[in-house]
């Protein structure tokens, strides 16, 4: 079972998410020019990927802005390796909170940074919570258009 990591990543601590090209909405531009991030950019791993994941349950991704200074690393880093089409997503811990979604630490070898945001109410349909998480997204770094 997850449990919300409330003392270790406050709520005012940065969540920073991979933005996949093929979920980014270049249809749509904001006035600053960037594209809408779309509930695609904030999929939960399936109950079966999460489970081969050793995670409990659906689950998704992201960097944790702590652990990524405290290393000295920029968020920037999350996206070496990946097409200059990819880009960086931002969510504000208290606004994940908000939308009943906790948090929680998941360093690995190669993200030690790396952490899991997770449902803390069964009653939400995940593609609800794709949605919410989308709604309070802001961009950190716009990538390059397709």
């Amino acid at each position: 079972m997850y449990v919300d990591q409330i003392a270790a990543i406050p709520d005012d601590a940065l969540l920073y998410r991979r933005a996949i090209p093929r979920f980014i909405d270049w249809s749509v531009l904001d006035e600053t020019g960037a594209p809408r991030l779309t509930s695609g950019c904030f999929q939960y791993l399936s109950e079966e990927e999460a489970r081969k994941r050793g995670y409990s349950g659906p689950a998704m991704s992201i960097g944790l802005d702590r652990v990524l200074a405290d290393l000295g690393h920029s968020p920037m880093e999350m996206l070496e390796g990946f097409e200059p089409t990819y880009g960086l997503a931002v969510l504000r811990a208290g606004a994940v909170r908000e939308k009943h979604q906790g948090i929680f630490a998941r360093p690995t070898p190669q993200e030690p940074w790396h952490g899991v945001i997770f449902c803390s109410d069964d009653s939400i349909k995940r593609k609800t919570l794709h949605s919410m998480l989308a709604e309070i997204a802001k961009w950190y770094h716009v990538p390059a258009r397709q």
